[in-house]
């Protein structure tokens, strides 16, 4: 762990020190663990506050791309902190990936057969320096994807802002699990058929499946708001279908469960 969190928990330590020998000595009229949680976030408010304006510093940037190497698919994981993550087509020629990393990047690649299975991770040391004592400006990602194999694609994020444009990608399946976020993604227009499964959590999400593209929406949610563009996706109950779903050419299969927040599918 770095030295700022290190001396952020020794600050922590000292004042439950300071409590407790307080307390001993018969200087607090109230229990010590009722004053050193509030007294903690309050520690913790200041902690963000100073890391927000005067203690606010660079995270480390790279760039980064991996060669597609002949494969015929790209299995793509994205594991992405808080902070900005943007994913669209426009990799170079045989490239798979390729981006800026803001905050790093721990790559793992695994060529199995005709397939790419590629991992990106943020460094723990990037993660562990964001909780609980800041300071650092947020990860931001900026990620072009080949759009000249089928991909599957697996995203997992925080608190986040996160923007996948999958319009001109052939994405096969897209896994998205997100936290707190504003999330929005833009679906394949010509990938056949593609499956998504979306686990939300505090959320506002805006989905958007391009024209000609038929789907079929399944949503479980707790209390968030829902809006379905009723003239194309018609239906109730949690479940909305094109009318023309079996037969299209592209389509969609998408299944929503959703906590707090909004979602809009346009």
């Amino acid at each position: 762990m770095r030295r700022r969190g290190s001396f952020f928990w020794g600050l922590v330590l000292l004042l439950l020190g300071a409590i407790l020998l307080l307390e001993n000595l018969g200087f607090l009229p109230v229990s010590a663990w009722g004053l050193f949680w509030p007294a903690v976030i309050i520690l913790l408010g200041l902690w963000f506050l100073w890391g927000t304006t005067i203690g606010r510093k660079d995270r480390p940037s790279e760039s980064a791309s991996v060669p597609l190497g002949g494969a015929g698919k790209l299995n793509l994981s994205i594991h992405h902190g808080a902070g900005h993550l943007r994913v669209a087509a426009g990799a170079g020629p045989d490239q798979a990936v390729e981006g800026t990393f803001m905050g790093g990047l721990d790559k793992r690649e695994d060529r199995r057969g005709e397939s790419l299975h590629l991992d990106l991770a943020v460094p723990a040391d990037q993660v562990l320096d964001m909780i609980p004592f800041g300071g650092n400006r947020p990860i931001d990602w900026d990620l072009k994807v080949t759009d000249t194999v089928p991909v599957d694609l697996r995203v997992e994020t925080g608190a986040s802002e996160t923007r996948l444009n999958l319009e001109s990608l052939k994405v096969q399946h897209l896994s998205l699990k997100t936290g707190a976020s504003e999330t929005h993604v833009t679906f394949p227009a010509a990938a056949g058929t593609t499956t998504a499964e979306l686990g939300l959590g505090a959320a506002a999400v805006n989905l958007h499946i391009p024209a000609g593209v038929a789907g079929r929406i399944e949503v479980k949610s707790g209390l968030t708001g829902i809006d379905i563009d009723a003239s194309r996706f018609p239906g109730s109950g949690g479940v909305y279908q094109s009318s023309d779903y079996e037969t299209a050419a592209n389509k969609l299969d998408m299944r929503i469960e959703a906590g707090v927040g909004s979602i809009k599918v346009l």
